[in-house]
């Protein structure tokens, strides 16, 4: 599995159960992005780039949807 495989996952599974716990749950699912890059054995330099593409991803949608 390659990380993009791995970091969708995380984001469609949360994703599936609503916007709203995405954009509450937003801190978990990072801390679950940086364990499995950092499981994967990926540098801390891509980790911090993976977390910051997720955090705009989350951020863009939160405001698409009124800032819930």
């Amino acid at each position: 599995m390659s990380i993009r495989d791995g970091a969708f996952s995380v984001i469609s599974h949360m994703a599936e159960t609503g916007m709203n716990r995405v954009a509450t749950n937003s801190p978990k699912l990072l801390d679950q992005l940086r364990l499995r890059l950092r499981t994967s054995h990926y540098s801390y330099r891509t980790e911090q780039a993976y977390v910051r593409w997720v955090e705009k991803f989350l951020r863009y949608h939160r405001e698409q949807n009124g800032g819930v």
